[in-house]
């Protein structure tokens, strides 16, 4: 059963406000981040502002993070 979703939790802002929760959780810095997920810092400054490009730079920061990718997206582990 698929739980729903706010459209608050869909927009790309949200998606950035997260990126950016989990990494100062983790005490890491826009740099430390890019350094780990091998992109740009450009990229990580983009996606925490909710502008996206590479779906594979997401993922980047998915696999750093070891973070649930439906997290990121829409703010809640959605149950398949």
């Amino acid at each position: 059963m698929l739980e729903r979703v706010s459209n608050a939790d869909r927009r790309p802002e949200a998606c950035g406000e997260r990126i950016r929760e989990i990494r100062v959780s983790n005490r890491d810095t826009q740099e430390d981040l890019a350094e780990k997920a091998q992109v740009s810092i450009d990229t990580i400054k983009r996606m925490e502002s909710g502008r996206f490009g590479k779906v594979d730079s997401l993922l980047s920061v998915v696999a750093v993070y070891q973070a649930s990718l439906d997290y990121l997206m829409f703010g809640k582990k959605i149950e398949r």
